[in-house]
């Protein structure tokens, strides 16, 4: 068969195929760091197929929220999102805030029954700041992170916690949380 006829056929069957589509696949994710304040993503937030967004509900980049009055409201409906706000209000001296809506209800009642105020415990965190950024380095994901386990340790209360070579020189291995009306409250840190 000479070239001229081939490439003939080869026009023709090009011609029986239909026509190519373009498919584009979307992936969605949340990272720790989404959250942060000015944090940009081309990947739009991970929603349930067929399920419409949600308007006025925290997204992967909204670990924050202003309501109409002005207040910020904090998003902590995953561990990692507790982690990203405790570190963003010790960076901010953001101590009403972290008092408010960061602190878990019973470690509130604990400062209060001692006869401390709750405030207190952001200025310990305050102090301790290195010990807080060293575990968090080291969990970057939170729950999520590789190596790190996450138990039930009580009613409604959590801990994620370091494991293995991960764990080794640090102050605090572990942090605990509270789930309070869907939302995860600071209990606080401890070592084993």
């Amino acid at each position: 068969m000479t070239r001229p006829a081939r490439v003939i056929i080869l026009a023709a069957a090009m011609g029986a195929l239909p026509a190519c589509e373009e498919q584009q696949t979307v992936v969605a994710s949340k990272n720790m760091l989404s959250g942060l304040p000015g944090a940009q993503s081309a990947i739009p937030p991970k929603q349930a197929e067929g399920q419409p967004v949600v308007q006025n509900q925290p997204t992967a980049t909204q670990l924050r929220t202003t309501g109409p009055n002005g207040r910020v409201v904090l998003n902590t409906s995953q561990i990692r999102d507790l982690m990203a706000n405790i570190y963003i209000t010790l960076q901010n001296n953001e101590r009403d805030l972290f008092t408010e809506q960061l602190l878990s209800q019973r470690t509130t009642d604990e400062f209060t029954a001692r006869g401390y105020e709750p405030q207190l415990a952001f200025d310990e965190l305050k102090r301790r700041e290195r010990d807080v950024r060293a575990l968090f380095n080291r969990m970057p994901q939170g729950e999520f992170t590789p190596g790190v386990l996450r138990e039930t340790v009580g009613e409604k209360v959590y801990r994620i916690r370091l494991t293995g070579h991960a764990a080794v020189g640090l102050t605090w291995n572990f942090m605990d949380s509270s789930l309070e009306a869907g939302q995860y409250k600071l209990r606080w840190f401890g070592a084993d």
